[in-house]
């Protein structure tokens, strides 16, 4: 019997598991119409029941009939049938996507529904012992009366007629259907509130229906995440595509278990997506909504990337990759603890995205400092990374963060690069001027007027950056004289100095930090080859970023942390929105790099597909660095939270409130016993109730949740499940190993996949756009026609970018060829060939003298008044030798046939008069201790002295007397007449020079800085007094006080700016404010008079006694006044002390004495 029964049972939880698994293969929508036609059909057994029991009360039996029972037991079944049924069309209508407002009243109306076939039902199951038992009893006694000799009649006189009878008997089962029904819908208009509220709210769970509920089956490579079973529904908890989408952030103490059963676990199932990603590719990715807008590709998982601090979680991953059968060239751990790790290229990306990437990081890590230092480091910074890029198109060269640093370490390498930007912007405006003519022609066409604006807009921003380059590096100069490097790599040439050297200290230590740590240029510093962020978004794979707090320390794992996060920031927004698939980002420990802008980035990333995972051991640590506002916008954008147990008490209450709340009836109950002093007879009870709202989850709860326990609250259909309490099992190797999505690269179809995933993969380089591509073509170009140049051996001359310009040659006869002089002399002649010559001492830009012309470089000696005619000589025959821009005229000058020149005598000439150099720039790097000649001889004096020494050596009278040589002014000359010099090649040059123009460029350079530096210390003076005179926590006197003080302050500042009239600037701003403040402490009175108070009386001595302390500070700030006077700064460079022994060389005493005459 047992055996039967245990087979029965076995074969009914069979059938109910098939209909389970029928209904969750299902639609919802079907399933409500398979129940509403369930619930039609239920009618049939109230109608039945009330139909026999009428028949019966009209067609009476006049004997008991217990056949009844079966139909008794029919109606039973349809009771709870109908109860199921009804319910089960509510739980289903639960999880429509409805409105609220549109759910409420259907709710109301099922339940109406469901109330009145239950009552009915019930009803007439209740009515079959009336008819079958009651009213044929009362038949009976009707028939056979107890009184002997009475009749039916006689009963029927007295009681009524049998039908009378049995009608009233009838009435009972309806009255109380009646009865019930009517109760229960009093019920809820007695909680109308809370019924309504359940209906809006109500959502049906159950796990083994979860598919049909959330909408059926999803597909398996959907990237579904399930976070673990709740402990209140006993369903899955579970994240679809678009709630992932919509962030999460997970808090726990060290120890609570958030990567064991956080991280792990879901970056396990991402693993699982990817390896269906792999497998699926070859045939998705001809789909024709294939990384088209809400096209199938959003419906995948293509990696994610997680930021470890630590390293341990990313070596758990990788080696969980490992398992999972990841092909190991789609996992990339950054790692700065290991030698071999590849690297990650900030400047990769578009030139306006790379800057404001890097300029965001390095503004995250100087927080707290003036507004005035702070812009103008993140202008510096801009303009540099602009330079980089730029002109890395012609270099055609991927720039990286080291090119970065060596610009910042050589101004001499920031000045080459302006050369070359120069020469990108006269070809961007080649390029500008034919969209220009096309776009005249056809004005009426949009895609020609687009690509002009593009070309016109990238023309401006490449031209403005020149130009900010060209104003701000100069050329270092004493008494108009430019410096030059006498050694290294530069010898020879003009060295320059940042004019914003001063106000980017702060942004050369941070940049230096930086560049000095060995693990960070693991990572940061080498290039990263084939790999940038946008290409690897696109193509995907497993990306791991660890900071090794631990190797690098604190501050630079920050710093390391946030160029993680915002590199992938950037990268992010560079993709398609709503077109390409999932990325995830994950992050641990995430405040130890948290960023300002995270933030925006959190409430953006969703539309580019990139779901954000993080994880913090406390709320506090959020808002410690930004505040509780920032904390509680990141909150807003993160709408998955979960939280551990044992949290401190405040960080418990700071999360209790985004858990939710609920009503809660309470009932208190107040009970009295009899008092028979009271004369009282009866005991006394009084219950009262009281309806409040409770949180779901009480900071008591949160601290009290058991170790790897998670309460998280996260979006539903309708709106956010509040509160669910779940516990994730820890991912083992066991599991793994059993995965049914491993991927086998040792399996043919998996290989097939791989190699077609390979074959779809993209590699776009986005440093370069269309535009870079063709001016980068066009250059190479030509520089491949100059390379037929060739030097006066014959061979291929070795062309830089300094001497590729045009110019105009004069030639010398290959007899009369300059490689023929003095080795030392001719060394020294191509070392000075690019100083130049000229009052101002200035270099002319070799891409401004492209278009004029005029060769870029001066000529070694500063004397204007040309070469000497007795070199020259008209008509002279052309030379042998071949010249560069052979196109150009050239003009053949010949000259005498050089005598071997002396060297010593040539050095003695260059050191006659030479002084130090000042310091310039910051963290003085430009002083290498090298020499300036103030002024040189003239080239024909020097020749003449040359030649007339040799010819004394032959007759054996050596004379090395120097005092020969002219020292005229060279303001005698015009600035712009022709100058010749000898270049490299022994060849003489001619150049035609503008000083005038180039004096007037950089005196307007240093009025329009002067005049910045004078705004701005104006606004500054102007809001000081604004702040004193508003601030609401000083008195009267205070105030007065505290302005004389400023007063003397702002004198002192704008005394340097305004060497002759900072004492009238000063009283401006200051005089009326003071006189006001003065009256006002005039007006105070303090005289005690009779009708006082205690506390007057004491308010009246306090002010009495700062009047007093007023006066006495007045007169002392006096006295210092009239003993003391503002000293002006004197420019270093036009102050020279007659004592210093420096000043007292030979040809110093004529130049201090001619500037104090002056």
């Amino acid at each position: 019997m047992k055996d039967k029964w245990r087979e029965w049972r076995e074969k009914l939880k069979t059938r109910v598991n098939n209909y389970v698994a029928d209904m969750n293969e299902s639609t919802l929508d079907h399933l409500i119409e398979r129940y509403e036609y369930y619930f039609k059909i239920l009618w049939l057994f109230p109608i039945v029941l009330w139909a026999i029991s009428f028949f019966r009360l009209i067609v009476p039996r006049h004997n008991l009939n217990h056949g009844f029972l079966l139909i008794w037991i029919f109606g039973v079944i349809g009771l709870v049938a109908s109860y199921l049924v009804g319910r089960m069309r509510i739980n289903f209508y639960s999880r429509t996507m409805d409105d609220k407002k549109e759910r409420l009243p259907k709710m109301k109306k099922l339940k109406y529904s469901m109330d009145a076939q239950v009552s009915t039902t019930l009803g007439g199951v209740l009515c079959l012992p009336f008819t079958y038992t009651v009213i044929p009893y009362m038949q009976f006694l009707m028939d056979n009366p107890t009184f002997t000799g009475m009749k039916r009649q006689s009963v029927e006189t007295l009681a009524g007629s049998g039908f009378f009878n049995g009608f009233l008997w009838f009435l009972i089962p309806v009255i109380l259907t009646w009865y019930l029904f009517t109760r229960l819908q009093n019920e809820q208009q007695s909680y109308k509130a809370e019924v309504e509220e359940f209906y809006q709210e109500y959502e049906y769970h159950n796990l083994e229906l979860h598919d049909v509920l959330n909408g059926g089956k999803k597909p398996a490579h959907y990237p579904m995440m399930k976070l673990g079973i709740s402990q209140q529904t006993g369903d899955v908890v579970e994240q679809t595509p678009t709630t992932r989408l919509q962030n999460a952030v997970y808090f726990g103490p060290i120890g609570s278990g958030k990567s064991s059963t956080i991280f792990i676990p879901q970056m396990l199932q991402d693993l699982e997506k990817y390896c269906i990603y792999i497998r699926d590719y070859a045939k998705a990715s001809k789909d024709p909504t294939w990384m088209q807008q809400h096209g199938l590709a959003t419906k995948y998982l293509n990696g994610f990337n997680l930021i470890d601090p630590t390293n341990d979680l990313c070596r758990e991953i990788y080696e969980l990759c490992m398992k999972m059968g990841i092909p190991e060239d789609k996992v990339i751990w950054l790692d700065p603890e290991n030698e071999k790790t590849p690297g990650l290229n900030l400047l990769r990306g578009p030139v306006e995205k790379a800057a404001e990437n890097v300029t965001n990081i390095i503004n995250g890590l100087k927080g707290g400092q003036d507004d005035f230092f702070q812009q103008s480091e993140r202008t510096h910074l801009k303009n540099h990374i602009y330079l980089l890029k730029l002109t890395a198109v012609l270099e055609d060269k991927i720039a990286s963060f080291g090119d970065l640093i060596k610009m910042y370490n050589d101004i001499e390498l920031v000045w080459d690069k302006v050369q070359v930007l120069d020469k990108y912007c006269a070809a961007l405006l080649q390029q500008t001027n034919k969209a220009k003519e096309a776009f005249e022609a056809d004005p009426d066409n949009e895609d020609v007027r687009a690509h002009y604006q593009e070309l016109e807009d990238k023309y401006q921003v490449a031209w403005q950056t020149a130009q900010w380059f060209h104003q701000n590096i100069q050329e270092q100069q004493v008494s108009n004289k430019v410096k030059t490097y006498q050694s290294g790599p530069h010898q020879g040439k003009p060295r320059h100095f940042d004019v914003q050297a001063q106000y980017v200290q702060g942004l050369f230590n941070i940049l230096d930090d930086i560049s000095k740590n060995i693990p960070i240029r693991r990572v940061l510093f080498r290039d990263s080859g084939d790999f940038n962020l946008d290409d690897f978004l696109y193509n995907g794979g497993i990306l791991l970023c660890s900071t090794a707090k631990a190797a690098v320390g604190d501050q630079l794992a920050e710093i390391l942390g946030q160029v993680y996060t915002l590199s992938f920031q950037a990268a992010t927004f560079r993709r398609e929105p709503n077109c390409t698939p999932l990325h995830p980002l994950y992050a641990d420990e995430f405040p130890d790099y948290l960023s300002e802008s995270f933030k925006d980035y959190a409430a953006q990333a969703r539309k580019y597909g990139v779901p954000i995972v993080i994880a913090a051991q406390s709320p506090a640590q959020l808002s410690y660095k930004y505040g509780k506002d920032y904390f509680g916008s990141l909150m807003t954008d993160m709408l998955t939270r979960g939280t551990f147990g044992d949290l401190g008490a405040e960080d418990a209450k700071l999360l209790e409130p985004y858990f939710g709340e609920h009503w809660q009836t309470t009932e208190s109950k107040n009970e009295q016993d009899i008092d028979q002093a009271a004369d009282q007879t009866n005991n006394r009870t009084m219950i009262t109730q009281r309806r409040e709202k409770m949180p779901n989850l009480s900071a008591n709860d949160i601290m009290s949740l058991e170790r790897f326990t998670v309460a998280v609250r996260t979006p539903g259909q309708h709106a956010s499940d509040m509160c669910n309490t779940i516990r994730v099992k820890r991912i083992d190797d066991e599991t793994v190993a059993h995965d049914p999505y491993k991927f086998d690269l040792d399996n043919p179809d998996d290989a097939r996949s791989y190699l077609a995933m390979l074959d779809g993969e993209v590699f776009d380089n986005p440093d370069f756009d269309e535009i870079d591509k063709e001016i980068m073509t066009d250059y190479q170009k030509k520089q491949k026609q100059q390379e037929t140049d060739f030097d006066i051996k014959g061979k291929p001359e070795q062309v830089d970018e300094e001497k590729d310009i045009k110019d105009k040659v004069i030639n010398t006869s290959t007899s009369n060829d300059l490689s023929e002089l003095d080795e030392g002399i001719g060394d020294q002649i191509k070392n000075k060939s690019h100083q130049t010559k000229g009052e101002d001492s200035q270099v002319d830009d070799p891409d401004k003298d492209e278009e004029s012309g005029d060769t870029a470089f001066g000529a070694l000696f500063t004397d204007d008044s040309g070469i000497d005619p007795s070199l020259v000589h008209q008509g002279s025959k052309p030379s042998s030798k071949p010249a560069k821009n052979e196109d150009k005229k050239e003009e053949q000058v010949s000259s005498p046939k050089p005598q071997v020149l002396d060297r010593e005598k040539a050095c003695k000439i260059a050191a006659a008069a030479v002084y130090k150099s000042d310091k310039h720039g910051g963290n003085y790097r430009f002083n290498n201790g090298t020499h300036t000649a103030e002024e040189l001889p003239k080239m024909s004096d020097v020749f003449d002295n040359l030649r007339h020494d040799q010819v004394s050596k032959k007759n054996g009278a050596e004379n090395d007397n120097t005092e020969g040589i002219s020292h005229k002014n060279r303001d005698e000359k015009q600035g712009d007449e022709d100058m010749l010099y000898v270049d490299r090649n022994g060849q003489l040059r001619e150049d035609r020079k503008d000083r005038l123009v180039m004096e007037q460029h950089h005196h307007d350079q240093q009025t329009n800085l002067k005049s910045e530096l004078q705004k701005q210390a104006l606004e500054q003076l102007r809001v000081a007094v604004q702040e004193v005179k508003q601030d609401q926590t000083l008195d009267t006197f205070e105030r007065l006080l505290k302005l004389q003080q400023l007063k003397q302050v702002k004198l002192k500042e704008l005394a340097p700016l305004f060497p002759s009239e900072y004492k009238q600037l000063v009283d401006k701003y200051f005089n009326e404010t003071i006189e006001q403040q003065t009256k006002a402490t005039q007006e105070v009175h303090s005289v005690i008079t009779g009708s006082d108070d205690y506390a007057t009386s004491r308010k009246k001595l306090t002010e009495t006694g700062k009047k007093s302390q007023l006066a006495d500070d007045l007169a002392e700030m006096m006295n210092v006044m009239d003993s003391s006077q503002v000293e002006v700064n004197r420019n270093r460079e036009n102050h020279k002390d007659p004592t210093d022994p420096f000043f007292q060389q030979h040809g110093m005493e004529s130049n201090y004495r001619q500037e104090d005459k002056k």
